[in-house]
């Protein structure tokens, strides 16, 4: 069978083991297993490096080198008295930036588009795949794509103009509307995360748009993990905090109601949270709700620690906006958490993306009412340590739309309606 030729474009790519890296690795593992070839340009020497695998041969992974300010921030950052000199230069050249002027990334567009270029010239790519965020991948295949006329289909994993969780001027925000608009100009598809995504992304460039999820990996289904004891319910959450959105205060207000009502419960919890600032962001309302003695505050962990201590979990945490803003938001979080089937205490919109796809597989729904929180922790905590209920919830779980294989042959549909629209034939 002859190989089909893809170039994507993405920033993020293992080494680095964050969810846009995740989700674009398992893109192009699932493609080279399909007969396709991808070659993926990104960057070298990116900051957030843990041990994710690379799953596609290495000759087809080009590590663009550049000119990272980040090296000499992280030099600086390892001498007392260059410390000072350090913030500086990472408040003018953050680690990533998604939206403009991303000052950081600016050194790498110009030797990805010719790293791009150059893999055209040597193979007879069919078409170009980028990832957004940050806006440096999609600037590389619009300039690439204005050059050769290969067709184009820009991923969305959040939405660039109308992004909730980011906050910027008035003239920042019309400038990054005004370049991104006349990038995706030359974009012939869209794909994006959910349905609510999808509408906005249409309503904002008019373009033929899908929806392809993260997808879930079979493997977790038939690992066995270590239970706890039978007298701990041990919750955990791996991810990112935002402080006044993404963030567990009503979890806090529940356990601090659950506290005074049912204090045997409330003595069996152990709930961990892994990930950035995590004292910095939380350990004040820990003290101040006097849960110091359930919860556990972690820094980030490789992407084989985090599969462990959720293995590990009896209740999966899964944290949202509760704003109507956040309505299309699914995060890859959710994915992971699918493939354990077990139960998810998940706080965001009632009614969105997310809270859809957890009442369609059966693994949980949203919840943000103090007293209802505490409800499902207690009737929850009951299912997971019975092994009979516990079978019977699983039992009923039903996932297997969203197997990343079938997320794939869902994307290889849409590169061959698009290639077929630009009157080139796989």
């Amino acid at each position: 069978m002859n190989k089909k030729h893809i170039l994507i474009v993405s920033v993020d790519y293992p080494p680095n083991s964050s969810i846009g890296s995740r989700r674009i690795s398992s893109i192009s593992k699932g493609l080279y297993e399909k007969g396709f070839i991808p070659h993926v340009v990104t960057t070298k020497n990116h900051s957030l490096k843990f041990e994710k695998q690379i799953e596609i041969p290495s000759e087809y992974i080009h590590y663009v080198k550049w000119k990272d300010i980040r090296v000499l921030v992280k030099v600086l950052e390892s001498k007392k008295i260059t410390k000072y000199f350090a913030k500086v230069i990472n408040y003018f050249f953050p680690n990533s930036s998604n939206t403009l002027p991303e000052r950081r990334l600016q050194y790498w567009i110009n030797p990805a588009i010719k790293e791009c270029l150059q893999i055209i010239k040597n193979n007879n790519i069919k078409l170009i795949y980028s990832s957004y965020n940050p806006p440096a991948s999609v600037r590389v295949a619009a300039a690439v794509t204005e050059k050769t006329g290969i067709p184009w289909i820009n991923e969305y994993r959040d939405l660039w103009t109308g992004n909730p969780y980011l906050s910027s001027s008035g003239k920042v925000k019309e400038l990054n509307w005004k370049v991104e608009s006349n990038l995706i100009t030359n974009a012939d598809a869209l794909v994006t995360v959910s349905e609510p995504l999808k509408l906005d992304l249409i309503k904002l460039h008019n373009k033929p748009t899908y929806v392809i999820y993260n997808g879930i990996d079979k493997i977790n289904e038939t690992k066995s993990y270590q239970k706890t004891s039978n007298n701990i319910i041990k919750i955990v959450y791996t991810g990112i905090i935002y402080k006044g959105k993404r963030d567990p205060k009503q979890l806090f207000e529940a356990l601090k109601i659950l506290k005074s009502k049912n204090i045997e419960v409330f003595n069996r919890l152990s709930i961990d949270f892994y990930g950035a600032k995590m004292k910095e962001i939380m350990g004040k309302d820990v003290d101040d709700f006097g849960l110091e003695k359930i919860i556990n505050l972690h820094d980030p962990i490789s992407h084989d620690k985090v599969i462990k201590v959720q293995s590990e979990a009896d209740i999966l945490l899964l944290l949202g906006w509760n704003n109507i803003a956040d309505e299309g938001v699914v995060t890859g979080k959710v994915f992971e958490y699918l493939s354990w089937k077990k139960p998810i205490l998940a706080l965001g919109y009632i009614g969105g993306a997310m809270d859809l796809l957890l009442r369609e597989t059966k693994t949980g729904y949203v919840v943000n009412d103090p007293m209802e929180i505490c409800d499902y922790i207690v009737s929850m905590g009951n299912i997971v340590k019975t092994e009979t209920q516990l079978k019977k919830f699983k039992d009923q779980i039903d996932i297997t739309e969203f197997y990343r294989s079938t997320q794939i042959d869902s994307l290889i549909s849409i590169f061959k309606e698009t290639i077929d629209r630009n009157q080139i034939r796989i």
